[in-house]
C-alpha cells in the first residue's frame, strides 16, 4: 500500500475516532495544549533563537535550562502540517473538539515555522534517521 493509501485509512480511522471521541478524553486533550504544545512552542522560540537551553512555565511550574532541539520544532511543523491537511467537516470537528479544551490557541500559536530536521521523510523510523538524543546509541 502506498503512502496515500494508507494516509487515507489514517484519514478515515481519525474522521471515526473524532465522531465517537468519548467526553473523558477532552481532558487529556486539554494537558496536551497546556503541556505538551506550549513546551513545542517555547522551544520553537528558543530553538529559532539560536539557545541551547530554554525556560517555560507550563501549568504553573517554572522548568529552567531545557535542551532545545530542532527535533521539537520538527515535531510541531508535523502537527501543523497534519492538521492544515485537514477539510471540511474534519477541520471543522478538530478544531471545536481544539477550541473546547483550550488546546487551538497553542496549536496554532507559532506560524510560518519550517524545519530541515527530517528534510528527507525518513524519521523517526529508518537506517537514516537523526538521533534525537546524540549521545544515546
Amino acid at each position: 500500500m502506498g503512502d496515500a493509501g494508507l494516509e487515507c485509512q489514517i484519514i478515515r480511522a481519525a474522521r471515526r475516532l473524532a465522531d465517537t471521541l468519548p467526553d473523558d478524553l477532552k481532558p487529556l486533550i486539554r494537558q496536551i495544549g497546556e503541556t505538551h504544545l506550549a513546551a513545542l512552542n517555547a522551544n520553537a522560540d528558543a530553538t529559532i533563537a539560536g539557545q541551547k537551553t530554554h525556560n517555560v512555565v507550563l501549568q504553573g511550574t517554572q522548568y529552567e535550562k531545557l535542551p532545545s532541539s530542532h527535533y521539537r520544532v520538527w515535531c510541531l511543523t508535523e502537527l501543523h502540517r497534519h492538521f492544515a491537511n485537514l477539510i471540511g467537516e474534519d477541520k471543522a470537528h478538530v478544531e471545536a473538539i481544539l477550541e473546547e479544551t483550550g488546546a487551538l490557541g497553542q496549536l496554532t500559536a507559532k506560524t510560518g515555522l519550517t524545519s530541515d530536521y527530517n528534510k528527507h521523510g525518513q524519521i523517526p523510523f529508518g537506517s537514516n534517521s537523526l538521533a534525537v538524543f546524540p549521545h544515546f546509541k
